[in-house]
């Protein structure tokens, strides 16, 4: 298998595919902060993400995943266009994401053969008509110590930004 990965604080973020070229990660939580709502302060939103080839109606196994760290839970928290987990402990808000099956079917014009979801990820295969490579990408974010509710959001709402869609 070959990962991409994002370290958080709240775990390991992966995403996974059989074959593929890793994109490593890059903060972005400066380039988000003019477009944060005032009020939410976010400390770090990292994007990466996983090039993967698609042959001619081949089906592709990728799976997106946090080992989450102890006393972090998770919490699926799914948007318009995208498949994401908000991370809740004391002193920490976080949150992950990729792009909802149906933004990857109508950008990339892939078919999704299969679709799983879990406490903290998701497992998809997707076929494509026609070869081509497609990067799905994925982002992390989370700030420490959120003293308000605005700051428990940021996470979520900086991952929804930063994602292309």
């Amino acid at each position: 298998m070959i990962d991409a990965v994002i370290d958080a604080p709240f775990g390991r973020v992966v995403l996974s595919a059989r074959d593929g070229t890793p994109v490593a990660p890059s903060e972005r939580a400066e380039a988000l902060a003019k477009d944060m709502p005032r009020g939410m302060r976010l400390d770090h939103c990292l994007v990466a993400g996983l090039k993967i080839g698609f042959g001619t109606g081949e089906p592709v196994e990728a799976e997106l995943s946090c080992a989450l760290a102890h006393g972090m839970e998770a919490f699926a928290g799914n948007g318009e266009g995208l498949a994401a987990w908000t991370i809740e402990s004391p002193d920490l808000a976080g949150a992950f994401a990729i792009r909802e099956l149906d933004w990857l079917e109508r950008t990339h014009s892939l078919e999704v053969v299969s679709y799983a979801n879990a406490k903290a990820g998701l497992r998809v295969r997707l076929r494509a008509a026609t070869p081509r490579v497609v990067t799905l990408g994925f982002a992390a974010a989370w700030t420490h110590d959120p003293a308000s509710e605005a700051d428990e959001l940021a996470p979520w709402f900086a991952v929804d930004r930063v994602l292309p869609f």
